[in-house]
């Protein structure tokens, strides 16, 4: 009867090694990539003006 502590003891760490061992592990999600939401007013952006302005006079 003395040994009937360690016995059980036993067991529930039995018990739990083995519901450790058989547990499923979930797969990681996988990643989802959303494109970013159009935003409601346009940018509009108009190409800086040539650095030299080159003017040519024909007759």
């Amino acid at each position: 009867m003395k040994y009937l502590p360690l016995i059980a003891i036993a067991c529930a760490l039995a018990a739990c090694e083995y519901k450790h061992e058989t547990t499923v592990q979930p797969t990681p999600a996988t990643a989802v990539v959303t494109p970013a939401p159009v935003a409601s007013t346009a940018v509009v952006t108009t190409p800086a003006p040539p650095a030299t302005s080159t003017t040519i006079y024909t007759r």
